[in-house]
């Protein structure tokens, strides 16, 4: 029983006699790709504060009293901010681990960039162990936990700090959903304490971000889908998915909350607003646009051929799947759900910020493609009727093709230096900003002239990045934090968009009795 068990599966682990360097790959693989994810973002640890919402969402999560983590699962992320009246969203765990961070490392953005990639780490260690639960063998495990790793899309979140909330749900649920299969083989204790730790993790994923919400919902079909792909009848199967009973309640118990807080369903302030038609399909393309990536700069993410391309390839890998072995297709169709569900929920609240909303896509991928082509040269290599051979060549070059598409323009090859260039702008601009106001004690107002907004060069890179620098809420907040005993008004006079990578500017700072004036010239 403590076999089965057991996180590490010792079939999967053990070194066979005879077998030479091949018996110790299975425990290799996975250290190799932690090593080469480590390589992808270790670079992006020293690039700061980037992104308009990473000072404001340290300062709304302070913590200076034990009272102030409750105050925080009592109200939306950043409110009374002009932030909150564009966005009500309700993430108390994820603030609770900022106010910690706050505590630990102050203004020392390293300290929270070394979260990120770690989450980022463990999520890859879990997506890598929770394939191989899943029945698939250990060279298709790794390959799938190495979508997950290095998809380009990885880099739109995890080097930046204010994206934890995509991060954080992610780790949560995937290991939840571990524990749970875990759960699953065990008895007694073991099985108590596995569903316990897992129905915990599954809470903080809701509490973490609303999208964890559509994974919960998917559990039952996760739960009867492995046990279809062991072998077991559907009714069977089913019946199995009562286990997730408990997750189901703490949902309805976080919703409820949640609910409450924000005083309904909560999003961006267009969701009680009609929209055209024309705007879902334009959230389903920038949705296929960035899992697709690669091939990104070949159009704009309105344009009609992503919404088409997302059908042809959810009805090619589907009928391809059909061709597969039980168990292999039975995941790859797991995967297709959760790469759909994602994309329905994006469009049904018109997440417009989708390329954080996809980080949670990825384990879909890594599912997709560790499964498809296992089964593909699987089939392959026991030859058959000529239909399944045709079938099994033409998933595999699609899988293949794409899966070294994304490596090419993964952070382990390409560089993103965008997010450098933001980070040196930031910091620049912050370090501007601190000894022009900090030369002027007396005064209590602050202006602004071109100050940088947007970084966009036009290229599809960046556009899929989302390189965004300050806002008029990021300015105050870094205001609160950089001079706290202070009652500082400010004035946003104009704001500068940033042209290409590298572009210069020169900051003038002016002041009178009464205001400071930072001045950035382009």
């Amino acid at each position: 029983m403590a076999d089965t068990v057991a996180l590490l599966d010792p079939e999967l682990v053990r070194p066979k006699r005879g077998a030479g360097w091949r018996s110790i790959l299975p425990l290799l693989a996975p250290a190799g790709l932690l090593g080469l994810t480590l390589l992808a973002y270790v670079r992006f640890l020293g690039i700061g504060f980037v992104a308009s919402d990473s000072l404001p969402l340290i300062d709304a999560s302070r913590l200076t009293r034990v009272t102030d983590v409750v105050e925080l699962f009592r109200k939306p992320v950043m409110a009374g901010t002009p932030f909150a009246a564009i966005e009500t969203v309700y993430r108390p765990f994820v603030s609770v681990m900022f106010g910690v961070e706050y505590a630990v490392w102050g203004l020392n953005a390293l300290g929270y960039h070394l979260t990120n990639l770690v989450l980022h780490c463990v999520s890859v260690l879990v997506v890598w162990r929770l394939l191989a639960l899943l029945g698939l063998r250990w060279w298709s495990c790794v390959i799938g936990a190495g979508v997950f790793a290095l998809h380009p899309l990885v880099v739109v979140s995890v080097p930046v700090i204010a994206r934890r909330d995509s991060i954080v749900p992610v780790t949560a649920f995937m290991s939840a959903w571990l524990l749970l299969i875990v759960a699953e083989r065990a008895v007694g204790r073991a099985r108590s304490a596995a569903l316990s730790a897992s129905v915990v993790l599954a809470a903080i994923a809701l509490l973490s971000k609303e999208s964890a919400f559509a994974a919960v919902g998917l559990l039952p079909l996760l739960v009867a889908a492995r046990a279809c792909a062991d072998g077991v009848g559907w009714r069977t199967a089913l019946s199995r998915a009562s286990i997730v009973a408990p997750y189901v309640a703490v949902a309805a118990a976080v919703f409820v909350v949640r609910y409450t807080v924000l005083g309904g369903m909560g999003g961006s302030a267009d969701l009680s607003e009609d929209i055209p038609w024309d705007r879902y399909t334009q959230i389903l393309g920038a949705y296929t646009r960035g899992l697709i990536w690669s091939f990104s700069g070949l159009a704009s993410a309105n344009h009609a051929v992503w919404p088409i391309l997302a059908g042809g390839l959810l009805v090619g890998l589907g009928v391809a799947s059909v061709y597969l072995p039980r168990r292999q297709a039975v995941l790859v169709l797991v995967g297709l759900g959760w790469l759909v569900s994602f994309g329905v929920f994006a469009m049904v609240f018109r997440v417009t910020t989708v390329g954080w909303l996809a980080y949670y896509a990825l384990p879909g991928l890594a599912i997709v493609w560790a499964a498809g082509l296992e089964g593909a040269l699987g089939r392959l290599r026991a030859r058959g009727p000529k239909l399944r051979l045709v079938s099994a060549t033409a998933l595999l070059v699609v899988l293949a093709g794409l899966g070294l598409s994304w490596l090419a323009t993964s952070a382990l090859v390409r560089g993103y230096d965008q997010w450098q260039f933001a980070g040196d702008v930031s910091r620049q601009y912050v370090d501007a900003l601190t000894r022009c106001t900090a030369a002027s004690p007396d005064v209590g107002h602050v202006r602004l002239d071109g100050m940088p907004s947007l970084v966009d060069d036009g290229q599809a890179d960046t556009n899929q990045l989302g390189v965004t620098l300050f806002e008029g809420y990021t300015i105050e907040a870094a205001l609160r934090l950089l001079f706290p005993h202070r009652e500082l008004t400010l004035t946003v006079w104009s704001r500068e968009t940033l042209r290409r990578v590298g572009q210069t500017f020169t900051l003038a700072c002016e002041s009178d009795s009464t205001r400071v004036y930072l001045v950035a010239s382009y």
